[in-house]
């Protein structure tokens, strides 16, 4: 699964680049192109709870600042404290909902760079694997909602449903994502399609 990530951000620093020379998907109006925070999301839908891969990449010019800011003894490292206490703070901009409940999420593993280079080419993005409960069951349509509210930032998404479950196309606009889920939908219609498996077209 790591390794999917992995050639997804290659791709979206290449995407960067193109950004920065003023050409492709437009940035967010607020930053340079350069100072873009990439995250992708690898959303697992199951019977019984949501398991989301998030990885962030930052831009050229925001990297080696949200290093050094990680970095709080500034010996040049990320101790596991440093990332954790970093990543807790990040993940107070995003919120996870089923029918307006909010639902807690857990970091159930975070995986930092080895080295500020190795974050700087992609080759080592930072991941942190989340998972949460769902607080009612599926049986009936529910409307879920991921925001995710960072600023100067774009958001892919790429959701699969298992367990039998099926969601209606989400719409997405920025960073907030929403679908309804079921493990009985009614079906596809002129007005709404259901699907085990999307991704967004372009970065948001």
């Amino acid at each position: 699964m790591v390794t999917q990530k992995l050639i997804n951000f290659k791709s979206m620093l290449t995407l960067l680049l193109i950004l920065a020379g003023g050409f492709g998907v437009a940035a967010p109006a607020s930053g340079h192109p350069a100072d873009i925070n990439f995250h992708n999301y690898e959303v697992f839908l199951t019977s019984s709870q949501v398991e989301i891969v998030w990885g962030i990449l930052p831009g050229p010019l925001m990297a080696e600042v949200l290093w050094n800011q990680v970095d709080a003894n500034l010996d040049g490292q990320v101790s596991p404290q440093e990332a954790i206490r970093w990543t807790e703070s990040e993940l107070r901009n995003i919120s996870l909902s089923q029918d307006n409940q909010a639902i807690p999420l857990e970091i159930d593993k975070l995986v930092w760079p080895d080295s500020l280079q190795n974050l700087l080419v992609g080759d080592q993005p930072i991941m942190v694997f989340l998972s949460g409960q769902w607080p009612a069951p599926l049986d009936k349509p529910s409307q879920i909602e991921f925001a995710n509210q960072a600023p100067n930032s774009l958001h892919w998404y790429k959701l699969e449903a298992q367990d039998r479950l099926s969601f209606s196309v989400p719409i997405q606009r920025g960073g907030l994502i929403a679908f309804e889920l079921a493990s009985s939908p009614p079906g596809s219609s002129q007005e709404q399609t259901w699907t085990d498996l999307w991704e967004s077209g372009q970065p948001e």
